[in-house]
């Protein structure tokens, strides 16, 4: 239920209760496949449940029958730090990190002060929380403006490379008119073309 998103399930953290139904639920995504959206699985399960509004697919299918076998679980076994982040969460999930090295550093973090957390009372494991989502936020912050940089220096080589193919042309034709005024031919009609424009002058 984060502020902007359309609410929706995510299938970060699922607990499943092995019978014939979560079995022909799951075939049945596996045979949809990947959709052309950027949440993978998630979109498929989501679409298979009925849920395309979110995933921009149209209207929700309400009477879709897979959505009576369905429980939400509680946001603290799938807490989303800076997203949809739970006041005491018991899972961390580190999703919409765009850069795999970010993540990483976030997950050994987390592991680190895994221990020490569990040790600490409520309040305490809250802050701790909070402060999980601001360094996503300072995290995805950085990613962005790195991704900004490196995009303007990419278009500044591209301009560069173009700029150099230009000047290559120019210094090539240069050369073959230098060729050509150098050539015999050339000195040979060099009167012909002194006759033709005095008389175009005329």
């Amino acid at each position: 239920m984060a502020a902007d998103f359309v609410p929706h399930f995510n299938s970060g953290v699922m607990l499943i209760r092995v019978n014939d139904w979560s079995r022909a639920f799951f075939k049945q995504v596996w045979n949809v496949g990947q959709l052309p959206h950027p949440w993978f699985d998630q979109a498929t399960i989501l679409h298979v449940l009925g849920y395309d509004e979110c995933l921009g697919l149209g209207p929700n299918r309400c009477n879709e029958p897979n959505r009576s076998r369905l429980a939400r679980l509680d946001t603290a076994w799938n807490s989303i730090p800076g997203i949809a982040t739970a006041p005491d969460p018991i899972v961390h999930h580190y999703a919409g990190i765009g850069n795999p090295s970010t993540r990483l550093k976030m997950l050994e973090a987390d592991a680190l002060t895994a221990s020490m957390r569990e040790r600490l009372n409520a309040d305490l494991r809250r802050a701790f929380a909070r402060q999980f989502g601001l360094w996503r936020e300072d995290a995805a912050m950085r990613d962005w403006v790195t991704a900004e940089r490196d995009s303007a220096l990419a278009e500044l080589h591209a301009v560069a490379a173009e700029r150099r193919g230009f000047l290559a042309e120019r210094d090539d034709a240069r050369a073959q008119l230098a060729a050509v005024r150098s050539s015999t031919s050339w000195r040979l009609t060099t009167p012909l073309r002194w006759t033709r424009r005095l008389f175009h002058r005329r």
